[in-house]
């Protein structure tokens, strides 16, 4: 049994990680890259979510456009993966309480993720989202130190 785990544990470290690590970094990078090219549809979108903080929307909107491609980038240096493994999961913990309560409180507002991610219904968007949450934390688990 014991060898079996650890083929197990070898084949996460060979394929899902950078498997995830490949998804993480495609999905928000295009997202980042997206929010930049058209920040003004972007910061328009989110000003309408009841969550959205008004008093300084457009400097949060570009904090959240840094910290999605900062995260992309630091996926390029190997001592900070696993940091940037943990930084997607908490993103993508963070949308993914985001999206839950727009299901709850206004379901019917435009998303403003960008990228091919507009696409989607927000609960697709939802299961997207727990699907790189919990990946990105397996990642994170299984990444080598």
């Amino acid at each position: 049994m014991k060898t079996l785990f650890q083929y197990i544990k070898l084949k996460l470290k060979t394929f899902f990680v950078p498997t995830i690590i490949f998804v993480d970094f495609t999905i928000y990078f295009f997202s980042g890259v997206d929010k930049s090219l058209n920040f003004e549809k972007f910061v328009i979108q989110f000003a309408r979510s009841p969550f959205a903080p008004s008093f300084f929307l457009k400097e949060f909107s570009i904090f959240i456009i840094i910290i999605e491609i900062l995260l992309c980038l630091m996926l390029f240096i190997e001592k900070l993966n696993k940091s940037a493994l943990f930084g997607f999961f908490i993103l993508s913990f963070l949308f993914t309480a985001y999206i839950f309560l727009m299901l709850i409180y206004s379901p019917h507002l435009p998303c403003s993720c960008g990228g091919l991610v507009d696409f989607l219904s927000w609960k697709q968007h939802l299961f997207l989202n727990l699907f790189l949450t919990i990946t990105s934390f397996l990642a994170f688990l299984n990444i080598k130190k």
